[in-house]
């Protein structure tokens, strides 16, 4: 005979993943068969109809936590070029940011000496990212249409290039961007001329960034469209909340990419990706989370 547990579903149950029915041990999730109105019936005696209800987990969130950079040259940087970094045509690039001061030019990443990659706030609050190639030349170049402002929260930025096929994108908030990237067909660009910082331009000990960064993931070995909406998903959700990229940043592509910083302020800077660790030059702080 088949026993039909009865138990009126209610907010707390499903947000504790399971269900006390009649005093019976919890029941796990998983599919059941329910009847509101029975205490407790069986299949031969039911008073009303049973319904099959599913029971399921609640849904997991994840948190970004952003990384305040708040001293006037609080920057990471290598000694060397990153270990594996090669020039190339193809490039993804996800990160969340939030501004805390205006007013002034402010580097979130960049080459040291030669800036073949380069990514800063300009004193309104855009945001410009700009690849070249050896002779200087900009391969991808990008102002953002959007202005950071220091009373918002982190925003996410996306961007991903192909100069094989002369594609370059660039997403703010899961929204594409109304100024798209200036890509040069054909284009080598200068990943390995050699160390590279974030947070400040540490040999002029000049432009520190005053704001957050969280989960700063840069691939210079693949590439993915971002205009199908599940290629985006793999960075931002519908919602506009952020996704988890995994232990290493390999979950959007299945390859570990050469920088993924993510984490809190005390390991941010070991680099959970490929090229290995930052040193840290000034102070960090936890900063704000999404959501």
């Amino acid at each position: 005979m088949t026993e039909y547990l009865t138990h009126t579903l209610t907010s707390t149950d499903i947000s504790a993943g399971s269900v006390n029915v009649s005093g019976v041990t919890p029941v796990p999730l998983g599919s059941y068969n329910f009847s509101s109105f029975l205490a407790r019936g069986s299949a031969n005696s039911p008073s009303s109809a049973n319904v099959p209800v599913t029971i399921s987990a609640p849904p997991v969130v994840y948190t970004v936590q952003g990384i305040t950079f708040n001293s006037p040259n609080a920057a990471y940087m290598t000694t060397s070029s990153l270990t594996g970094i090669a020039n190339g045509q193809k490039g993804i690039l996800s990160t969340w940011l939030k501004l805390r001061g205006v007013g002034a030019y402010q580097i979130v990443f960049e080459t040291m000496d030669d800036q073949s990659i380069t990514m800063y706030f300009q004193p309104s609050g855009y945001l410009f990212v700009q690849l070249t190639n050896s002779a200087g030349t900009p391969i991808v170049s990008w102002t953002g249409h959007n202005v950071f402002s220091t009373s918002g929260g982190l925003s996410h930025v996306a961007m991903s290039w192909d100069t094989t096929v002369s594609r370059a994108q660039a997403y703010t908030d899961g929204l594409v961007d109304v100024n798209a990237p200036t890509v040069v067909s054909g284009g080598i660009i200068n990943y390995a001329y050699g160390a590279v910082e974030m947070g400040g331009r540490t040999s002029a000990s000049s432009m520190p960034f005053i704001g957050d960064i969280g989960d700063f993931y840069f691939n210079t070995a693949e590439t993915m469209d971002l205009s199908v909406p599940a290629n985006l998903a793999k960075f931002i959700d519908s919602s506009g909340n952020p996704v988890n990229l995994g232990t290493n940043g390999a979950t959007p592509t299945g390859s570990v990419p050469l920088i993924f910083l993510s984490g809190p302020s005390s390991t941010f800077a070991n680099n959970l990706g490929s090229g290995g660790a930052f040193s840290l030059t000034g102070s960090i702080s936890n900063g704000s989370t999404k959501p």
